[in-house]
């Protein structure tokens, strides 16, 4: 299954990129374009654009700004002005860094984490694979 991935504000996005490929190395889940957004604005632009051509997007970066600009103030915006209740809004653990999160749209899938391979890799992990499985009704074996 295709995904994208967008890199929001993120540092070490080299080293980001391979740890999300490590993650996903054995899945279904295959990321087949990555963009860039260092504004609120662009970055709304690539994640409309995501949404129109995949269902799944992962976002890299932006959880620990401090200003409005931050994704976790910028999602928080989004969900009061749609109609995504509340239980299709999640909060994945991070034990070494920010939370992440899931958010579950009729447009599709979107996982937010943290700008740090060791995090990503950690934060990629069955539970969160296996409940993509069941949203995406894929088998394994």
């Amino acid at each position: 299954m295709k995904c994208q991935l967008i890199f929001y504000q993120a540092r070490k996005t080299g080293y980001n990129e391979s740890a999300f490929q490590m993650a996903l190395r054995n899945t279904p889940f295959e990321i087949s374009d990555i963009s860039s957004a260092g504004t609120a604005k662009d970055f709304g632009k690539q994640l409309n654009e995501s949404f129109r051509n995949c269902d799944l997007t992962f976002i890299c970066g932006g959880l620990n700004s401090e200003s409005d600009e931050n994704i976790g103030i910028i999602l928080s915006y989004a969900i009061q002005n749609s109609q995504i209740k509340l239980s299709d809004v999640r909060k994945i653990k991070n034990e070494i860094g920010d939370d992440g999160y899931l958010v579950r749209s009729e447009n599709g899938t979107l996982i937010v984490l943290p700008d740090s391979p060791e995090e990503i890799e950690a934060m990629i992990d069955k539970t969160l694979l296996n409940y993509l499985y069941n949203v995406y009704q894929i088998c394994i074996d």
